[in-house]
C-alpha cells in the first residue's frame, strides 16, 4: 500500500498498533515532508487530540508555525463546535483552550511573524486564553 495524503493517517494507526518501527519511520518521514499538505486536507480536521498532538510534536521544528498554529486552533475550533451542540452548558472558549493545552507547548512562537502573532494569536489569546 502506498503511502498518501488520503491514507495517512490509516498508516499511522496501523504502525502504532502493530509497532511497526521501520514503517513508523517511514510515515513520520512522510508526514514530516508533507506537512503543509497534511495540515489542509480534510482529514486533520477529525483527528483525535492525541494525534494531532503527534504531527505538532513531529512537527515541531516547522518553518512555518503560523500555519502549523492556524491548522491547529481551527481544529480544536471544530471539535469545540461539535461538543458545544450536544451540551449548552460548555462554552466555546473554554473548550478551545481544553483542546490546545497539551499542544501549545510545541508550536514555536518565538518564531512566527509579528505580525501574525498580533492580528491572530493575540485576537484570539485575549478571548481565549
Amino acid at each position: 500500500m502506498e503511502m498518501k495524503l488520503d491514507n495517512i493517517f490509516q498508516m499511522l494507526e496501523i504502525g502504532n498498533k502493530y509497532a511497526l518501527t521501520k514503517f513508523k519511520e517511514c510515515v513520520n518521514h512522510f508526514i514530516k515532508n508533507n506537512i503543509s499538505e497534511i495540515l489542509k486536507i480534510e482529514q486533520f480536521q477529525s483527528l483525535d487530540q492525541s494525534v494531532v498532538k503527534f504531527v505538532v510534536e513531529l512537527n515541531h521544528e516547522f518553518s512555518n508555525p503560523e500555519e502549523l498554529f492556524e491548522a491547529v486552533y481551527k481544529w480544536a475550533e471544530n471539535l469545540a463546535l461539535e461538543k458545544l451542540v450536544g451540551d449548552q452548558s460548555l462554552t466555546l472558549n473554554e473548550e478551545i483552550k481544553e483542546y490546545l493545552l497539551d499542544i501549545l507547548p510545541f508550536i514555536k512562537f518565538k518564531q512566527m511573524n509579528y505580525r501574525f502573532l498580533l492580528n491572530y494569536v493575540g485576537k484570539f489569546a485575549v478571548y481565549k486564553f
